[in-house]
């Protein structure tokens, strides 16, 4: 058996429960997501239970998506993109659950129960730019998925280092610690200087609870961060 379209990273595929699903685009910039589930006992007996197309406002790029449980998460891509709900409870049933309309789109999807926390870009309303923001959603209504919280970054356009596969290593979110900790690169422009602005490096850290997310501060770093850790009341 076969999925359709192409697989974007390893947050589109999953298993849980003897069932493998799967995420695919047929095309990378410009379709409607597919998701296809298959049942399998051994690598010998693989069959296909169902697809679904996820509908969308217009087809657009796949930018993050997140299996939890009998649950996914998808995200798509423009200035204002949809977070889409999926529940697989029936595998060979999946259905789209709920659609919320949030501005900028999510790179990253971390689930916590009832409660996800993603990380993303947004346009500043002034400056234009397309900086770094985390976000917390309340899932606890998998057809009403609603928007609790967004903090942007200390920064200018900005972006994180590293491969998409590996993003979960780089947005560290510490639940014993209530923290959240992102090594980021920004360019904040400039004009006035020779070269148009200057480059910004270091981590964001972020306080959340169940509810909330505060911006603690960011603490700089001369040269590009690519991973941050604790240890005790550090951050290496």
């Amino acid at each position: 058996w076969t999925a359709d379209g192409l697989l974007q990273d390893r947050w589109g595929m999953d298993v849980y429960n003897e069932t493998f699903r799967v995420i695919t685009t047929a095309n990378p910039w410009n379709s409607h997501p597919i998701l296809t589930t298959f049942t399998f006992d051994g690598s010998a007996d693989v069959r296909k239970l169902a697809e679904l197309t996820i509908t969308l406002p217009r087809p657009e790029r796949l930018t993050s998506t997140r299996f939890d449980g009998n649950r996914a998460y998808a995200v798509t891509f423009e200035q204002r993109d949809p977070l889409i709900t999926l529940d697989l409870t029936d595998p060979a049933n999946p259905k789209q659950a709920g659609v919320l309309d949030v501005p900028g789109w999510s790179d990253h999807i971390e689930p916590r129960g009832d409660r996800l926390i993603a990380l993303g870009h947004d346009q500043d309303p002034v400056t234009g730019h397309w900086g770094l923001q985390v976000s917390l959603f309340d899932v606890s209504d998998i057809k009403n998925p609603i928007l609790l919280q967004r903090v942007p970054f200390d920064s200018g356009a900005g972006f994180i280092s590293g491969e998409r596969d590996d993003f979960q290593k780089v947005f560290k979110v510490l639940d014993a610690l209530g923290l959240i900790m992102v090594p980021f690169r920004s360019y904040d422009y400039n004009f006035s200087t020779p070269y148009g602005g200057w480059y910004k490096d270091g981590v964001q850290l972020i306080d959340f609870t169940r509810d909330t997310l505060v911006k603690r501060g960011f603490a700089e770093s001369k040269g590009l961060v690519t991973r941050a850790l604790s240890l005790e009341d550090h951050v290496l």
